[in-house]
């Protein structure tokens, strides 16, 4: 499963290759997600499903 730092990393390379901005990393109740759309117009993310985490 990916990890926080995974989805930062996923993000954050995405974007410097010129990837459009979709969801901007962030942590929800269940995961830790983010969603880009690559030049081509093809949208992709990453996500960590599972149950509710005490911050």
């Amino acid at each position: 499963m990916p990890t926080e730092a995974d989805v930062d990393t996923v993000w954050a390379r995405a974007v410097e290759a010129g990837a459009t901005r979709g969801w901007k990393p962030e942590r929800t109740e269940r995961n830790d997600r983010c969603r880009v759309r690559d030049p081509e117009g093809y949208a992709f993310g990453i996500h960590e499903p599972g149950a509710p985490r005490t911050w």
